[in-house]
C-alpha cells in the first residue's frame, strides 16, 4: 500500500476512490474497500481511499474536547494496511479546503488532481462546504466529467447500521464487546508507562499506569477489562482499570488507565505498549477499605485468566 501524505504528489492508474474519515475502519467501511479493490481489479486500475486529517470536527472545534476518535492518523494507516487497498491518499483538512464548493472539490481534486474513473461512496456521504454535497449532485458530475459512480447501502450487523459513531458510543459506554464486533478486529490503546503512587504495588498487585499517545484518542469508559499488553514484541495477558480510583483517590479525581501484567515483574517505565481491549468485567466502584479492594482485584484476576482458558481450550 501507497502512502501520498499530500494530494498533490498522488499518481496511478485508472483509480477507483472512496472517500471518508475512516474512523476506526470499522466493518462498515471495510464493504466500501471491498468494493473499490474488486472494482479496480476489473479495470485493471488502482484502488484509492482519499482521507482526511485533522478530522473536520477536531478542526472546527478548536478546543479538541467533544471529539475523542478510535483511531490516530498513524494506527488508520497501519489498519487499511490489512485491507488490500492500493493507495491512501490524505488531504489537509484546512481553511481552504473546508470552503471549498461541492463543485469546485469534484472538480479540483477527484477529477483534475487524482483522475478518479470511478468514485464509490457511503449511502450518507456528505462533501463540500458545510456538507452541502450528496450523491445526487455527485451522479450529476459524474454525467458532466465522465466517471462512474456508485452508492454502498448501509452496512447492518444484528439489525444495527454500523457507524464510527455507534462504534465510539459503545467504546465510551464501556461496552467493548460490542465495539470489537463493530470493528472486526479488538480495540486498542497506544501508550507510555509512567508513574503512579504506587498503591498496586503495596497490596500485591504492581500495576503499569499508562500515558495515552494522543490526546485525540477515545478511552473507554470506566471499568475493568480483560485485556491483551503488547510489549516489545511479546503479548501479555492481565487486566486493566480504567477510571478514577474512587477507593484510592478520594479528593483527586484523575482519570487513570492502569494494567496489571500476569506473571510479569519487570521495570518497564517509560516503555511504549499497546493495550487491547478483549471484554469488559465490571464497572468501576468504591470499596469501604484497601482489603476489599484487593479482595475485588483478585477476583478480577481470577475471572481474567478464567476468561483466557476458556478460549485457549475452546
Amino acid at each position: 500500500m501507497r502512502v501520498y501524505e499530500q494530494l498533490q504528489t498522488y499518481s496511478g492508474k485508472n483509480p477507483v476512490v472512496t472517500i471518508g474519515m475512516f474512523d476506526g475502519v470499522h466493518l462498515g467501511h471495510r464493504q466500501l474497500i471491498k468494493r473499490i479493490t474488486s472494482l479496480a481489479e476489473s479495470i485493471g486500475g488502482e484502488s484509492v481511499i482519499l482521507t482526511f486529517w485533522p478530522h473536520p470536527r477536531v478542526f472546527f472545534e478548536k478546543d479538541h474536547t467533544s471529539l475523542k476518535l478510535i483511531t490516530t492518523l498513524e494506527e488508520k494507516i497501519q489498519l487499511l494496511q490489512t485491507t488490500g487497498v492500493s493507495s491512501v491518499v490524505i488531504q489537509t483538512f484546512d481553511e481552504h479546503f473546508s470552503r471549498m464548493s461541492p463543485y469546485n472539490y469534484i472538480k479540483e481534486v477527484l477529477v483534475e488532481r487524482i483522475g478518479a474513473k470511478k468514485i464509490v461512496v457511503g449511502y450518507d456521504h456528505k462533501y463540500g462546504y458545510k456538507g452541502e454535497g450528496d450523491f445526487a449532485f455527485l451522479s450529476q458530475q459524474a454525467a458532466v466529467f465522465g466517471f462512474d459512480v456508485e452508492e454502498i447501502p448501509p452496512f447492518d450487523l444484528n439489525h444495527i447500521n454500523i457507524s464510527s459513531t455507534k462504534t465510539r458510543e459503545s467504546i465510551e459506554q464501556g461496552n467493548i464487546d460490542h465495539a470489537n464486533k463493530f470493528l472486526s478486529y479488538e480495540y486498542f490503546l497506544n501508550g507510555k508507562v509512567v508513574k503512579g503512587r504506587q498503591i498496586g504495588r503495596k497490596i500485591g498487585y504492581p500495576t503499569a499506569n499508562i500515558e495515552v499517545d494522543s490526546n485525540l484518542k477515545l478511552i473507554p469508559g470506566s471499568g475493568v477489562y480483560v485485556v491483551d499488553i503488547k510489549l516489545d514484541g511479546k503479548t501479555y495477558q492481565g487486566v486493566a482499570s480504567v477510571g478514577t480510583n474512587p477507593t484510592i483517590e478520594v479528593f483527586e479525581k484523575r482519570h487513570t488507565i492502569e494494567a496489571y501484567i500476569f506473571n510479569f515483574n519487570e521495570d518497564i517505565y517509560d516503555r511504549k505498549l499497546t493495550l487491547v481491549f478483549k471484554t469488559r468485567i465490571r464497572d468501576e466502584k468504591k470499596f469501604d477499605s484497601i482489603i476489599t479492594l484487593k479482595d475485588e482485584i483478585a477476583a478480577d484476576v481470577a475471572y481474567s485468566k478464567a476468561w483466557f482458558n476458556s478460549r485457549e481450550n475452546s
